[in-house]
């Protein structure tokens, strides 16, 4: 009976307070401590806090939670302070977090959690960008983040629900975060703040994953499915509405928006509809970005020349998609292969939009598949050992990662204006031509291999020993070709390492254990490749080098 009283008091106490620390106004008093009189109202949320602590949650404790966060931020628009709307934001978000995690309540208190955590966060959004607006004194200024850690608040409210409680059914915690969600873009957009998005996008993905994590289930994938397609259209969406001419940020935030529910999305097909798990999941996904490129060239007029960071990361978007439509229709290997093909796509885009993050982003996403194939044993155990030699999934992975290295190498090796954009060719060159000399000595070990497991061995098999050594003078000749071709020493260097080591292993290795016919044939193997090796370097390399040094 003496809540209501209580909680009455608690209000006085703090409008006491809120008015004493703006009047009377007095001339001499210095800013810093007007600031500070502004937090003695919050207070009366310690008491409030206590209250929850001994398991008071009843609406009246949230009306009077929700009517001292008014004037604590009537309180910061009068004196100017944003350390009071802070220091308000995280005592409510403390306080919710503790009843969150009193003992389970029933199905009524979820619904009521919810209604607390949609209606503070709608709250102190809208609060802290009427502020910041009022505050903010250019871009430059750090308040004109505090929206965005406004916004963040309920989404982390959120997640405690979903890893606390028992939630099946998503649909009532993802109503509230898509009402979040639109709050947030649409003070974005009027507030010319993409940043926001960004946050929304950040914490909105999380919440997902965590749920997705924890409570889905295979056999009811609808309804999750459903509102992961609403969550990525409605970002994919909102660059469009956006009223900054030039930032980018909007645009990124719809590319990565696609990326990340496209991984939510293909794993719900995955698990529930098999059949549907082909390339035409990835072929829709592009289609938003397409659209998205030609509202950029035609609408707004952008330059493919130019090097409009928007245009690249939607085309980029495009490639991405396009790219992953071969490996997934068939199934191997299709995160590293699209890495891959996205890298050569993105070099591709490069010379049509000269972006420096396209090339960047291509020749990480080709490193990335690189260490994948090259520096992951277990890539081996991904795949049984087909029965078909030669043709099988090591030729159609290996062979697809070297050209797309090769490829985007030649895409950008004209563009030698700073040492990094001399760097990435030659990088990318290297990981090339090592993934295609791993190519060439995992198949020789599959076509030697007996049983569903691929073996690396050099004794106990004449002819394997035999073909190993051959084929390796063989990738050395191609490379001292190659590097005397294009003039480039390094890859003579590798090639005559490769044959040195080639030599080493025919003398050390091989004469001891070789029969007598297979020491003969890798003998005369080696020998004509050296032949054939001097005899182009004599007749058409030299005479072209004394003549360019004469």
């Amino acid at each position: 009976p003496l809540l209501w009283w209580g909680l009455g008091g608690y209000i006085v106490f703090a409008l006491i307070h809120s008015g004493f620390s703006v009047w009377p106004a007095r001339a001499e008093t210095k800013a810093a401590s007007t600031k500070w009189q502004a937090l003695v109202p919050l207070l009366a949320l310690v008491l409030l806090f206590i209250c929850v602590w001994n398991g008071e949650t009843s609406f009246a404790v949230w009306t009077c939670v929700l009517l001292i966060d008014l004037l604590a931020v009537g309180t910061a628009w009068s004196v100017r302070s944003v350390l009071a709307l802070l220091v308000a934001l995280i005592a409510t978000l403390i306080t919710a977090a503790l009843w969150i995690f009193t003992p389970p309540p029933v199905e009524e208190g979820i619904v009521g959690i919810l209604t607390v955590v949609g209606g503070f966060g709608i709250f102190f959004s809208v609060a802290a960008s009427l502020l910041m607006r009022r505050l903010a004194n250019g871009v430059g200024d750090t308040r004109r983040n505090v929206p965005a850690l406004a916004a963040a608040m309920p989404f982390i409210l959120l997640m405690m629900v979903v890893a606390k409680l028992p939630v099946p059914e998503p649909s009532a915690v993802f109503a509230v975060a898509l009402l979040m969600t639109v709050v947030l873009l649409a003070l974005g957009i009027l507030g010319r703040t993409s940043s926001i998005a960004a946050v929304g996008l950040a914490f909105t993905w999380v919440l997902e994953r965590e749920w997705h994590t924890l409570h889905f289930s295979s056999a009811h994938a609808v309804l999750p499915l459903a509102w992961y397609i609403v969550f990525g259209l409605l970002f994919i969406a909102f660059p469009f509405f956006a009223r900054e001419e030039r930032n980018p940020i909007a645009w990124a935030v719809g590319a990565v928006s696609g990326l990340l529910h496209f991984l939510l999305i293909y794993e719900v097909v995955a698990a529930s509809y098999p059949a549907f798990r082909n390339g035409l999941l990835p072929a829709l996904f592009a289609l938003p970005f397409a659209c998205g490129v030609y509202y950029l060239v035609r609408k707004r007029g952008v330059l493919p020349s130019s090097g409009d960071a928007r245009l690249a990361w939607q085309g980029g978007a495009v490639l991405l998609f396009v790219s992953l439509i071969f490996p997934i229709q068939f199934q191997r290997e299709w995160i590293t292969l699209g890495w891959a093909v996205e890298g050569l796509a993105l070099l591709a885009l490069f010379r049509l939009v000269p972006n420096a993050g396209l090339r960047l982003a291509g020749a990480a996403l080709l490193s990335v598949a690189f260490v994948r194939l090259a520096l992951n044993p277990a890539v081996f155990e991904y795949h049984r050992r087909a029965g078909t030699r030669i043709w099988n999934w090591y030729l159609y992975a290996y062979g697809i990662a070297s050209l797309c290295s090769l490829g985007g190498a030649m895409l950008v090796q004209d563009f030698r204006a700073t040492e990094l954009a001399r760097l990435i060719p030659r990088l990318l060159y290297t990981l090339g031509a090592i993934l295609a000399f791993l190519l060439l000595n995992i198949e020789i070990a599959d076509y030697f291999s007996i049983g569903p497991t691929l073996t690396f061995s050099f004794s106990g098999n004449f002819a394997r020993d035999m073909t190993y050594s051959i084929a390796w003078a063989l990738f050395a000749f191609a490379l001292l070709l190659i590097g005397m071709k294009q003039k480039m020493r390094y890859v003579r260097y590798a090639g005559l390492a490769l044959l040195l080591i080639t030599l080493l292993k025919l003398f050390l290795h091989d004469l001891g254990s070789l029969s007598q016919l297979y020491r003969i044939g890798a003998f005369i193997g080696v020998a004509l490749i050296l032949i054939v090796a001097s005899f182009v370097y004599q007749h058409f390399l030299a005479p072209a080098a004394s003549a360019e040094k004469s």
